[in-house]
């Protein structure tokens, strides 16, 4: 007999592990959906989304609207992305309509349930579903769907309606004189009531109604980026006839005003500007920055003008810094910027300022002949002022070195030296006549025997250019030894 002690028990490997993720939550169903006859072809539509629940419904992100026409049992659908209303075009007149709406989420793999359904509840139908006996309580609940019916043709709408932006409270409608009018009808979508209300178009003949192709919409609030407003107009004549509504017409507001950004320009390598930037506290909405640049010196005029060579730069809202690289050496530059917001709103642009990218550093040489001085050459560095100029397209840095020495006793490492050891040289038989191509530099009341270490750099002051920012080269190091008496 083998008992289990005697047999050798063998298991297989693992599997491939399978990864699984867990369904979204649900976004709970829509409710309170209004169907809105918008003239003889069109049905504004508009819902109630409830807020996201934890552990309970998800986020909606769109929504699905599944409609029929008449006594047609075949249902068509259509999606409407991130708001809870919707215009529906293109129908026929005097005609029945029949909705419904549910919720999704962004992956579209979650979805509610449909509003209206056969449980809406005492909410909607002011009976309990649940329970209900009587055939008017059935009859209620099991409705699934929202009639709207458009309506007949009679007078023709306005056409050829226009909305002009007039101030930052002010909106202009015009419109097309309908043959047989005696006055039109001006309504307006409110946010705040999800409802089209009726504007005082002419308080002082006709209340509501105005016999003018003209309207003017004042009084509302000044933002950046303007007021966007959503009108319909429809048709009025004798004995109470009118028109179907127009279509919904889009007008905005002009944007308050935008403050300029604060623009700063930084030389942080030989081909490269660092621009950084803020906005006043009151500007919201951006989407981003534009920025203008131009080699040499640039005016806003120039700027604006189709024929200067500029470049344009689009950037993000964030992050609010910038470094422009493969620029040239020792070069001015002229740059601006502006904010841009959403409807092509843009501030003004910023002036145009100046920078120049660091020159090339000097080459530096160091000789001693004799014990008590030591001579240091290098080659004068210029820079490019105004590249459009036949004249004067270079600036001679002139005299705008930065020259220090230090002595050492041994041959330590020029590196890793504290800053505290290097001593300004006096520019002493420094002749500015002598620096056209060869700067020369004689260094004299030295000890003997004893090795020096030179370095020098360009050193523009803030105004030795004209317009732009101080700025300096990297430093250049050479070595020499005096002789021993």
């Amino acid at each position: 007999l083998h008992t289990t002690d005697d047999v050798e028990v063998e298991t297989s490997d693992w599997s491939a592990p399978v990864n699984v993720m867990t369904k979204a939550l649900d976004p709970a169903a829509p409710t309170d959906l209004d169907v809105i006859p918008q003239g003889e072809s069109s049905m504004w539509l508009s819902w109630t989304q409830p807020a996201a629940v934890d552990g309970t419904s998800g986020t909606a992100t769109s929504y699905t609207i599944e409609w029929r026409q008449g006594t047609s049992q075949s249902k068509r659908s259509m999606t409407v992305q991130g708001r809870t209303n919707y215009l529906h075009t293109n129908l026929s007149p005097n005609t029945e309509y029949f909705y419904r709406v549910r919720a999704n989420n962004n992956s579209g793999t979650s979805m509610s349930g449909w509003w209206p359904d056969q449980n809406r509840g005492t909410a909607t139908t002011g009976v309990d579903c649940a329970t209900t006996t009587t055939a008017a309580e059935q009859e209620a609940c099991a409705t699934t769907e929202i009639m709207g019916k458009t309506a007949a043709r009679q007078l023709m709408p306005p056409s050829n309606i226009m909305a002009e932006a007039m101030s930052t409270t002010d909106i202009k409608l015009t419109w097309d004189a309908v043959a047989g009018a005696t006055g039109y009808e001006i309504q307006r979508w409110d946010t705040a009531t999800t409802a089209w209300v009726t504007l005082d178009a002419n308080s002082a003949e006709e209340g509501n109604a105005t016999t003018e192709t003209t309207f003017t919409h004042t009084g509302l609030t000044a933002t950046i980026g303007g007021v966007t407003e959503y009108y319909i107009i429809r048709t009025l004549s004798g004995g109470g006839v009118m028109s179907q509504w127009s279509g919904t017409v889009t007008g905005m507001t002009k944007s308050d005003a935008i403050t300029a950004p604060t623009l700063n320009l930084l030389p942080t390598g030989q081909t490269t500007v660092r621009l950084a930037w803020s906005d006043a506290a009151t500007t919201v909405g951006v989407t981003g920055y534009e920025v203008q640049y131009a080699m040499g010196v640039a005016t806003a005029e120039q700027f604006e003008d189709d024929r200067f060579t500029s470049q344009t730069i689009s950037l993000n809202a964030s992050p609010m810094y910038y470094v422009h690289t493969g620029l040239n050496t020792a070069t001015r530059y002229t740059y601006r910027m502006r904010t841009t917001l959403a409807n092509d709103v843009n501030s003004p642009w910023t002036a145009p300022a100046q920078v120049v990218t660091r020159p090339a550093k000097p080459e530096l040489t160091a000789t001693a002949t004799i014990s008590t001085s030591i001579t240091i050459k290098w080659d004068a560095v210029t820079f490019v002022v105004d590249p459009a100029s036949a004249t004067a397209d270079k600036l001679v840095a002139v005299g705008n070195y930065d020259i220090q020495r230090r002595a050492s006793a041994d041959d330590a490492t020029t590196t890793d030296v504290d800053e505290s050891a290097w001593a300004d040289v006096a520019e002493t038989g420094f002749t500015t006549g002598s620096c056209a191509t060869m700067c020369e530099l004689v260094d004299t009341g030295l000890s003997a025997g004893v090795k020096y270490y030179y370095r020098i750099r360009v050193n523009l002051a803030d105004g030795d250019v004209t317009g732009a920012p101080g700025v300096t080269s990297y430093w250049d190091q050479a070595t020499a030894r005096t002789p021993s008496n």
